[in-house]
Order: C-alpha cells, then structure tokens, then sequence
C-alpha cells in the first residue's frame, strides 16, 4: 500500500456523502456505502525480476482486469460498484447486512456479495498496488478459483440465495 493510501481511504469513507443508510425492512445498504474500493494496479516487474509472462500481461497493456478499474459504468449509472475484495469498510454495517445472508463456508468467493449487501462503491482515484502473478500456471489457478467462486453466487443471482430480512434491530447508524 503506498504512503498515504490509508488516510485517504480514511477520509472518503468518511465523507459525509459515503455514510451509509442500511434499510433494515430490506436488509441491505440502501444509501452511501459500507465497502470503498480503490484501483488495484499490478506492480511492474523491475529489470529481470519479472519473468516474460508478468512483463507481457501485468502492464499499462496487459489483460489485467484490475488494470482497467478507472471508471465502471455500473457504478456511475447507479452509485455503487462491484466489490473484487480489497478496500475499506465500515465494520459494524457491514456485519449488520451480512448478517444471517451467507451460509457459513457455503461460498468461496463472497466479495462480490458483501458488495451488494454493503453498496461498494469505487474510489478509483485512490490506488494499491498487487504484485501480478510471476508464471502462467498462477495466473490460471487464480482465474480458476474466481470462475468457481462466480459459479457459487448462481443461487444469489436466481434469487434462491437471497433471505427474507428478518426483523432486525434498529441500527444506530443512518
């Protein structure tokens, strides 16, 4: 994470404009957002550190997706975007709209859920950096275990996952 990285993710989440409003008749974050992620940039192999399959695809033009997280018309169109794991959140929101919606160790990639439970939204002008995987054989097992956690948020998408919101306390957050 580079220097500063934090206390603006800090800051942004704190914006007034970020708090979020979680809707407990619906069970889910229905104003600002409970996760921000920044742009995640794969780091650029340095001289003959990287191999050739890092320096071809890891670059300004390579296939990373990360690499192409400077705008999402998802979330300019509606206010939030898709959450792929790293960022910041407000804990205690986020634990009240997970609350009882995902079965324990029943997904492996649940990013993607807490994104819409939370309301992610994008802070693309603040940036990590992650190293890129060094062979092919890393990069396709990491594509595997995203395609297999994809393929577990089916029931989500079909609306056989989702739970009728319970009645729950009052949170003091609004």
């Amino acid at each position: 994470m580079p220097i500063g990285v934090a206390k603006r993710l800090v800051g942004k989440i704190a914006h007034p404009l970020n708090q979020p409003r979680f809707d407990v008749h619906v069970g889910l974050v229905v104003q600002g957002h409970a996760i921000l992620q920044p742009r995640v940039t794969p780091s650029l192999p340095i001289g003959s550190e990287g191999s050739l399959f890092q320096r071809v695809f890891s670059g300004p033009n390579g296939l990373d997706p990360y690499a192409f997280t400077v705008s999402d018309v998802y979330q300019d169109l509606f206010e939030e975007g898709s959450y792929v794991g790293k960022g910041i959140y407000e804990v205690d929101i986020l634990e009240l709209a997970l609350k009882e919606q995902i079965p324990e160790s029943m997904v492996l990639s649940h990013d993607l859920l807490e994104g819409i439970f939370a309301r992610a939204g994008l802070s693309s002008d603040i940036e990590v950096v992650e190293e890129f995987p060094s062979r092919y054989s890393v990069s396709a097992a990491r594509q595997h275990r995203w395609v297999r956690g994809d393929w577990q948020l089916l029931p989500w998408i079909f609306g056989f996952g989702l739970k009728t919101p319970t009645a729950r306390a009052e949170p003091r957050f609004h």
